[in-house]
């Protein structure tokens, strides 16, 4: 990165931004499952599992600590939760391994990723803003953009494993 990156004015507006573009992701994904377009499926998958690796992780580094602080028995739920998703992304990556098609498995997964997100966006997101200083957050932005990068191109391999903790 050869400039400094401009210290953005409201972490809440981009996660509840990303949060939208998940949700567009996850109905993209749906849509291919339902209909039987393995193809497809596997693209819009790999796409989401990409930009939802970025978000996650990005929360784990950053705001849960913060908020951690704050409300440690809610932290530890949306860790929780966290690990939920990882452990469902693992079990859709096995059976696309294994040739499967795994559209109710899907349909699933996006449903959670879909009741996590209203639950950090309750009690998680408003806050955030408050907790980090600028510097916390020039280093949350150029975590996020490397990540983003980095992601984007191992999503186009076959092997991109960049969201198995």
């Amino acid at each position: 990165m050869s400039e400094p990156m401009q210290v953005i004015e409201s972490i809440e507006e981009l996660l509840f931004a990303e949060q939208r573009r998940l949700a567009c992701l996850g109905i993209a994904l749906v849509a291919a499952a339902t209909a039987g377009n393995a193809k497809t499926t596997r693209a819009r998958w790999i796409e989401l599992r990409a930009a939802l690796a970025v978000h996650v992780e990005s929360e784990d580094r950053f705001l849960i600590p913060a908020f951690a602080r704050r409300r440690p028995k809610e932290a530890r739920a949306l860790l929780a939760e966290h690990r939920l998703i990882r452990d469902r992304v693992k079990e859709i990556d096995a059976a696309f391994a294994r040739n499967a098609e795994p559209g109710k498995a899907i349909r699933a997964f996006v449903d959670e990723v879909n009741a996590h997100a209203r639950h950090e966006g309750r009690v998680l997101y408003s806050h955030c803003d408050g907790w980090l200083d600028d510097g916390e957050r020039v280093l949350l932005m150029t975590y996020r953009e490397d990540a983003s990068n980095a992601s984007s191109a191992a999503s186009s391999s076959s092997t991109f494993t960049g969201f198995v903790k």
